[in-house]
């Protein structure tokens, strides 16, 4: 398979260069974009370099040097952003300027609905286009400067056949029938993109925050809601502040006093001023005040009654079955956590948009019994209504 060849790209650092690029990306209608970031030290995104395409050009744009809320202009017009598994770029750009591309194609999404399941970049050009690109700068320092030919080459090839991969995708949507349903997993994405974090929900991240029981939950969402908020305001990771093991101890344990806390396990008070541990303490006395009503509790239980299980590991190979047959990728339909939501009636995705008119109902009337589940040519799984 021939490689990429390299792109040709130039260096944006001045804010009358990138105003001109974005004017022109605007003009034209259509561009690509890719950015390149670290966070491994920091609660948000460091973002290191913003890479732009559009007709011909190529522009590497250093966010170290300009005024990014210029990129507003851009993400308010028509022109059609198209980005691959752009989730996290989406989150930065609205961290940056409080605005994200209004009009998105998502070729890792896109992908997904022509049965490729969440494929690479490098892996869909080949699959596409019949092209092999480098992977050589992934894990490299893009906060370096100067950054080296071989990382902006790197970076330029992330977006260079974007729009390429744009054109035969969503033709091939059309020709399936299914851009409205791209449409809507498109529309969910940019409203997760554009929502601030709530950190009464960081305790669901804990191992056992299911398994918590009375006080316990209060005391875990408090801390984890105060250990969030810490790690915003000195941008680094939450882990940095406390642990999970501690929250976790912390919450089983309801500890009272800074005494107590030295005898929690996964806890190094060394990390924490005075006024923090303060503020821990505080935290600590409102989760165990906290209210039911005021609890902020897990969307689903994963704990399925067992009775149900044999149904769901049915539904669960025949989705499988499905989506074989028709080129989509079986996550995309419907994750594990979909059907147990389902089964346990609670609000899912099953129940709205393309996903209940495709399969939602069907499984309504399996669940019914008007259908079954049978073998066809001894090894296909099909629906079939009952006798």
């Amino acid at each position: 398979m021939p490689k990429a060849p390299l792109p040709n790209w130039f260096w944006v650092d001045t804010q009358d260069r990138f105003e001109q690029c974005l004017d022109e990306i605007i003009s034209t209608g259509s561009y690509a974009f890719d950015t390149e970031f670290h966070r491994e030290r920091s609660y948000y995104a460091d973002l290191a370099l913003i890479q732009l395409k559009w007709q011909d050009k190529i522009a590497l744009c250093d966010p170290y040097k300009l005024d990014l809320g210029s990129l507003e202009k851009l993400f308010e017009s028509d022109a059609l952003a198209v980005g691959h598994a752009c989730e996290q770029d989406l989150q930065i750009f609205y961290k940056v300027c409080g605005k994200i591309p209004s009009n998105l194609f998502d070729t890792q999404l896109a992908a997904g609905f022509v049965g490729m399941s969440s494929p690479s970049l490098a892996k869909l050009t080949e699959a596409f286009l019949g092209i092999s690109i480098s992977k050589q700068s992934r894990l490299s320092d893009w906060t370096i400067r100067p950054l080296s030919n071989q990382q902006q080459a790197y970076a330029a090839l992330d977006v260079m056949y974007l729009i390429n991969l744009y054109a035969l995708l969503d033709a091939k949507l059309n020709k399936l029938g299914r851009s409205t349903w791209l449409k809507q997993e498109l529309d969910n994405l940019l409203s997760r993109s554009s929502k601030t974090i709530d950190v009464k929900k960081a305790w669901w991240k804990l191992k056992d925050s299911k398994t918590l029981e009375g006080k316990s939950r209060g005391v875990a969402q408090q801390v984890a809601a105060w250990r969030e908020i810490l790690a915003q305001e000195k941008n680094i990771p939450s882990r940095f502040i406390i642990s999970d093991l501690a929250i976790s101890s912390i919450a089983h344990s309801l500890v009272l006093s800074k005494d107590d806390l030295y005898q929690v396990r996964g806890m190094d008070l060394n990390k924490l001023n005075a006024s923090s541990i303060e503020s821990l303490l505080q935290a600590l006395q409102e989760g165990i005040n906290l209210q039911e009503k005021d609890l902020v509790l897990p969307p689903f239980n994963e704990y399925i009654d067992s009775k149900l299980k044999p149904a769901l590991a049915l539904v669960s190979a025949w989705i499988s079955q499905f989506c074989q047959d028709i080129d989509l990728d079986p996550s995309l339909l419907a994750t594990r956590k979909d059907l147990e939501l389902f089964f346990n009636g609670k609000q899912n995705r099953l129940d709205l948009g393309w996903r209940k008119e495709l399969i939602g109902q069907s499984i309504q009337e399996l669940l019914r019994g008007n259908l079954v589940v049978a073998l066809e040519q001894g090894y296909r799984l099909v629906l079939e209504k009952r006798n």
